[in-house]
């Protein structure tokens, strides 16, 4: 499967868990899109998974952790210009 196939399904992933509520199938999509991202230097993949991690530790009610996250996520967007994700 393409890179960016497997990236995209892996994103479709996360936020289906998120929209069901299955943490822990959300957060092995999670660590799979951040690893595929950091094992072939895409960093709109990282950014996303960063972006993904805020939201789990936020709604999972981790709040001092999806602060660290949400700045570290928003950085990575915007040194990339990915807008979305560093909103």
């Amino acid at each position: 499967m393409p890179l960016a196939r497997k990236a995209e399904m892996l994103s479709y992933r996360v936020h289906l868990a998120d929209y069901l509520a299955l943490r822990d199938i959300q957060a092995q999509a999670i660590d799979d899109l951040m690893a595929l991202g950091a094992a072939h230097g895409d960093m709109r993949w990282v950014a996303s998974a960063l972006l993904a991690q805020f939201f789990l530790a936020y709604r999972t009610g981790r709040l001092a952790q999806a602060f660290v996250v949400g700045r570290r996520g928003a950085e990575a967007a915007e040194s990339i210009d990915y807008a979305r994700a560093a909103a």
